[in-house]
């Protein structure tokens, strides 16, 4: 089979056909190789394959690049640490994703929550939802330095370009604060003796996420300021437009035909 269109496609649409070892597809094809050998060696039924490739399937072939190693991590526990691990990280990172919702038939309160027993697709979804965590911690830090320096007077865009200033010094001292509140929060992650190669991945893209993220405010603002200049530019053109009605239908009285 061809390499993929890192760019479009669901991973549905390859896996578990066989794909070429490189980037995304090596990802992919090292997933599919343990999930097989989790299946012949009796770990897995037909029915936990069946789960893993419907949660998997429907994700984008380039989500891979963000949470692969870390559904990779998981997978290479030992099958009865899986379980384990699943409901460890979907506590501490309170994903809510073994949680369901159990009619009461009470109208005042309709659900209730309870815990469920993981599937073997929720390898794919707790993975995302870590995955999902980190990247939001960095994107929160980020807008919690805006707002400091929007407090004591500076715009958005200036706030965005001194804090890209500072992730850009030599020995920046923001980011290494950021960095190191970065292994406080995942220090689970760090000290796991099989998920810590996900989580020194991930720590090694905080400056390119928190760039990132400053791009993402930048383009927000350019595009308000692009709509407030547009709608004035429209504005003022229909006023250009109403008053050369109004001066044209001045003009045109006086003009009727005059009788002695």
């Amino acid at each position: 089979m061809g390499a993929w269109n890192e760019n479009k496609g669901k991973i549905g649409s390859i896996f578990p056909k066989e794909v070429e070892t490189k980037n995304v597809d090596y990802l992919a094809q090292s997933i599919y190789d343990r999930v097989c050998r989790l299946y012949h060696k009796g770990d897995w039924n037909l029915e936990d394959f069946k789960d893993f490739r419907r949660a998997i399937a429907s994700k984008e072939k380039t989500d891979l690049l963000i949470y692969g190693e870390l559904i990779l991590g998981i997978l290479n526990l030992s099958p009865k640490n899986i379980e384990k691990e699943l409901i460890i990280l979907d506590t501490m990172y309170e994903g809510h994703v073994l949680e369901k919702r159990i009619k009461t038939g009470d109208v005042e309160h309709p659900y209730e929550i309870e815990n469920r027993k993981p599937n073997k697709g929720d390898v794919v979804a707790i993975a995302q939802m870590v995955s999902g965590k980190m990247k939001q911690f960095v994107n929160n830090s980020i807008k919690d330095k805006i707002s400091a320096l929007e407090s004591i007077g500076e715009s958005t865009k200036m706030a965005c370009e001194i804090i890209s200033e500072e992730l850009k010094e030599e020995n920046s001292m923001f980011l290494e604060k950021l960095k190191e509140a970065y292994r406080q929060n995942f220090s689970y992650l760090r000290a796991h003796p099989v998920l810590e190669e996900f989580y020194s991945t991930s720590e090694e893209k905080i400056l390119e996420e928190a760039m990132r993220n400053i791009r993402i405010e930048l383009s927000k603002i350019n595009k308000a300021e692009m709509a407030l200049k547009d709608s004035y530019t429209k504005e003022t053109i229909c006023k250009v437009m109403i008053e050369k009605q109004r001066q044209s239908k001045s003009r045109g009285k006086g003009f009727g035909v005059w009788h002695d």
